[in-house]
């Protein structure tokens, strides 16, 4: 069983004997003594005094011993003071945001400082409709974020305008020199079957032999298709006799 230690009644008037050994003053004991909490007046003791908690000799009194855990010594009360005085710094940093902690969150959503204002181009404080705001975009060309200042245009528009610039110069071209298409072609060079041979008929530009004054539908020379068909019949057709029998079914046409 633990001995129950009996503190006295420090707040209490010692002696005309007694004397604080820290101030040098009487009326008061040691432990309530107001240089308590002020470092600057330790002192060490005498070389015969021996601490009773670390049993040190000549070093330090009991109060101030670093293992006494006594509350009423010095070096609690020294603990204790710095502790609430953190605490009273945590506190009144705390107390700064008090009143928004108080606010409804949801106020704070839409929370707008005092005395802001959104300057125009031209210099009005008013905010501008959204018609205006279209005709300054298709005025300048790019786009508004806000109301404050035009931002640069877009990488998607600079994307779609090259691409609008390379349709408009491909067009330019074609426009210049039309590129052939698979009708104009089929309609130069018309593909027919007659009695099974296949037959070129050519209806593009005039030929040399044209040009010297021969009719091309007089005289008709074979594609290569007829000309290896013809190498496989037999041998009573000859290239000439096809070529004869093609121009009387031409003419019979």
């Amino acid at each position: 069983m633990p001995y129950p230690q009996i503190y006295k009644n420090f707040n209490a008037i010692p002696g005309p004997t007694y004397t604080c050994n820290r101030c040098g003053n009487e009326g008061h004991f040691v432990q309530v003594c107001p240089t308590n909490l002020d470092p600057a007046y330790d002192q060490a003791p005498d070389s015969s005094y021996q601490c009773k908690i670390c049993f040190k000799r000549g070093v330090h009194y009991n109060s101030i011993c670093p293992l006494n855990r006594d509350p009423f010594s010095i070096n609690q009360r020294r603990k204790a003071l710095a502790s609430n005085e953190e605490m009273n710094v945590r506190r009144a940093s705390q107390g700064r945001f008090r009143g928004i902690e108080d606010v409804n969150p949801r106020a704070l959503l839409c929370y707008e400082p005092e005395g802001l204002v959104y300057p125009h181009r031209d210099g009005s404080q008013e905010m501008p409709s959204r018609d205006e705001v279209e005709l300054q975009e298709e005025k300048d060309g790019d786009m508004m974020e806000g109301v404050e200042e035009n931002t640069r245009p877009k990488y998607s528009r600079f994307i779609e305008e090259l691409a609008a610039a390379r349709i408009e110069m491909t067009e330019l071209v074609h426009e210049t020199r039309p590129r052939p298409t698979a009708l104009d072609m089929w309609e130069d060079t018309m593909e027919k079957t007659v009695d099974g041979w296949l037959l070129a008929i050519s209806d593009g530009p005039a030929t040399d032999t044209e040009s010297a004054g021969y009719d091309g539908d007089e005289e008709e020379t074979l594609s290569e298709v007829d000309q290896y068909v013809c190498s496989l019949a037999s041998g009573s057709h000859t290239i000439g006799t096809m070529a004869m029998e093609a121009r009387g079914v031409r003419g019979e046409i």
